[in-house]
């Protein structure tokens, strides 16, 4: 679904102007033969709102900081050495031992 385009650049071709689209995916998993869980996703019930204990606070940053680390990392195997995740559960799966090893890394609030 998506190729080099240029030096640093990806190119969806499911658009003809390169450009992702929701719509598009949309689409092709329509026609595929995925069986993903829409009506799963679309029937979570989640808090309205969350508070965080100063101790929370640091484990979400930690957790955003490995999403963004690992989708960084992913990027750029795509970009510069041609390789795409075999399975988007890699991604996650990294997500998960990156924030597992650097939540492992913080302070207690013992040692605060």
């Amino acid at each position: 679904m998506i190729k080099l385009r240029r030096k640093d650049g990806l190119f969806w071709k499911l658009e003809a102007r390169g450009r992702f689209s929701v719509g598009s995916l949309y689409r092709l998993l329509k026609r595929s033969q995925i069986q993903f869980p829409y009506s799963f996703l679309w029937n979570i019930k989640v808090p309205l709102k969350i508070k965080f204990g100063k101790r929370d606070r640091k484990l979400v940053l930690v957790g955003f900081a490995a999403v963004i680390w690992v989708i960084w990392k992913t990027r750029n195997d795509a970009c510069f050495r041609n390789m795409m995740p075999n399975d988007p559960s890699a991604v996650v799966f990294a997500i998960c031992a990156m924030i597992n090893h650097w939540s492992g890394l913080q302070k207690s609030s013992s040692q605060e």
